[in-house]
């Protein structure tokens, strides 16, 4: 059941109007938990898939009752060690002896489970919530069917005040969030595919393998030889690697549009995933705004008690940069191995991390050499500002390599472009990525305009015109597009 489809549209109708007219706490979690099994089964390939997270959710509850007993340092690191071995069992290990454990990569929503469960296992272990939550409260959390397959990964305070306040939506509320499930749709729907037929064209003309299921298929033609467009290979693979990179950003930022819209008609307020995150003219800017939900869970959960536990063990202030910048690193590599196990997520996570170390040590020295006063009169230089957001937009689509292609297919790219074509082709995306981020601001200011306009003297007044419009569209566009391009993380 994909979440663009016409029975995820009618589940959500259901599980709306039987969440708000249920009069008890108890019922709204109980009809989550309908509605989060019949939208899991949905998507599960085998039965295993299904053991696989029966069993990681009864260890990580079994965890919590130990840990809500016995609130001590020692159980709470022994459950996380605990959750986190199951996790990488399940996910990593491959038993050919039986179904159960096989590669168990493509078990859905595997991922975002471990984080919620350890949320509520490091928050219940150091009091940051006073109740524990009982079995029904957590298996509706866990699962919760809107953001189970793409997050974003909410907070169970945030989720239980949604479930035990009975939020009136206004008019301007339910606007809103018709809108934003509309718009979701259109990324989805239009601008993803678009994006990802170009992609398709340039990748095949350099010859590497697009992929044609969720994140890459098997190659075909391994072999990167010249193209058929008449340019340079260089340039034909900073096109596909910016083509990329903006079909995973509007299919990604358009399923969180939709499931923050679907889950805000239930009363329930999920987190924002997304900011603007190509506007970002640095690393740890664009960490800010890409996946954000992921980025404060790890900033939360892993860098700050590295830096404390890190800074604890040297004792000094000059110690200090070293701490960050081991710590930054080390994160970065936890959220590249979380995309996968093979060796070009090995590559990722080495790429993440370094870069995000590097930017660190850069800002530092930059402050030094320059001095804060200038630093700060240089970042606000709008040609050097420019020219970072195109920096950082060639990095991000550098990263994303190793999601269209094998370690094999990489090292035979590297080969055949050689340290000019590298050059040339990061060149390429950056100058490429600057110029073409500002003719995207220009465009997005014209249309707002124009919309703004056009809208005005129409004479559309009405809120509930308005609203009716909008939710039609919604409607029109589940029944007309209920097959979709898939969810690029749903692996995850």
């Amino acid at each position: 059941m994909a979440i663009t489809s016409l029975w995820f549209l009618i589940l959500c109708v259901i599980a709306i109007l039987l969440f708000r007219l249920s009069p008890s706490v108890k019922l709204r979690l109980a009809t989550l938990l309908v509605a989060n099994a019949i939208f899991i089964d949905s998507l599960l390939a085998t039965w295993s898939e299904g053991w696989v997270l029966a069993a990681m959710a009864a260890i990580g509850f079994l965890c919590l009752r130990l840990v809500s007993l016995w609130r001590r340092r020692a159980t709470m690191i022994a459950s996380i060690v605990a959750i986190l071995g199951i996790f990488v069992f399940s996910k990593y290990a491959q038993q050919p002896t039986g179904p159960l454990f096989q590669m168990a990569f493509s078990v859905i929503g595997l991922s975002y489970i471990l984080f919620r469960i350890l949320h509520l296992v490091v928050d219940v272990g150091q009091d940051e919530i006073e109740h524990a939550p009982n079995a029904l409260q957590f298996l509706a959390y866990i699962f919760y069917f809107p953001a189970f397959l793409s997050g974003p990964v909410s907070p169970y305070q945030q989720f239980i005040a949604g479930v035990r306040d009975r939020v009136v939506l206004g008019e301007k509320e339910v606007e809103a969030l018709a809108v934003r499930i509309l718009t979701g749709l259109v990324k989805i729907m239009i601008v993803a595919p678009v994006a990802q037929q170009f992609f398709l064209y340039f990748s095949r003309a350099v010859k590497v393998a697009a992929p044609v299921t969720f994140l890459m298929a098997p190659l075909s033609t391994p072999d990167i030889v010249g193209n058929s467009l008449g340019v340079g290979l260089p340039t034909c693979v900073a096109v596909a690697a910016a083509l990329y990179t903006i079909f995973l950003y509007y299919n990604f930022a358009g399923y969180t549009d939709c499931v923050i819209g679907v889950s805000g008609f239930l009363g329930i307020d999920l987190p924002e995933n997304f900011d603007r995150p190509f506007s970002a003219g640095n690393v740890s800017e664009f960490w800010g705004r890409w996946h954000m939900s992921l980025s404060e869970w790890f900033k939360t959960y892993v860098f700050t008690p590295l830096v404390l536990a890190i800074s604890h063990v040297f004792g000094r202030r000059g110690q200090s940069t070293f701490a960050a910048c081991l710590c930054l690193f080390l994160c970065f590599l936890l959220i590249g191995l979380w995309h996968g196990s093979t060796l070009v997520f090995a590559y990722y996570a080495l790429y993440l991390g370094a870069a995000a170390a590097v930017h660190r040590l850069y800002q530092i020295a930059l402050g030094r050499w320059l001095g804060q006063k200038a630093c700060r009169t240089l970042t606000r230089n709008r040609l050097y500002g420019t020219l970072c957001r195109g920096l950082t937009f060639a990095y991000f689509a550098v990263a994303l390599f190793c999601f269209w292609m094998n370690a094999e297919e990489i090292a035979k790219l590297v080969g055949n472009l050689g340290a000019m074509g590298i050059a040339t082709s990061v060149a390429a995306l950056s100058l490429g990525g600057a110029i073409g981020l500002l003719a995207a601001d220009a465009l997005l200011a014209g249309c707002g305009r124009i919309a703004s306009t056009a809208s005005i003297r129409a004479g559309i007044g009405s809120g509930r015109v308005r609203m009716a419009v909008k939710t039609v569209l919604v409607l029109l566009m589940g029944v007309l597009f209920s097959s979709a391009p898939n969810f690029v993380y749903q692996g995850f």
